[in-house]
């Protein structure tokens, strides 16, 4: 991608494989270079690379 490795941090996560759909209601951490988002719940669609935060977005941004 544009921007490298996404890495994301949670608790717990339920991943269905049939699906291909990961979810989780915990906290999560999302970090790419310097940029960070933190949110409460995140639900993803690993086919079509969607991810759709809940609750209590909060992001930060580096300067490139």
């Amino acid at each position: 991608g544009a921007g490298g490795a996404i890495e994301l941090a949670t608790e717990r996560v339920v991943l269905d494989t049939r699906v291909q759909r990961l979810s989780t209601d915990a906290a999560v951490a999302i970090a790419q270079g310097g940029n960070r988002v933190t949110a409460v719940g995140l639900d993803a669609d690993l086919k079509s690379e969607r991810i759709t935060l809940r609750q209590r977005v909060r992001g930060s941004y580096g300067a490139r």
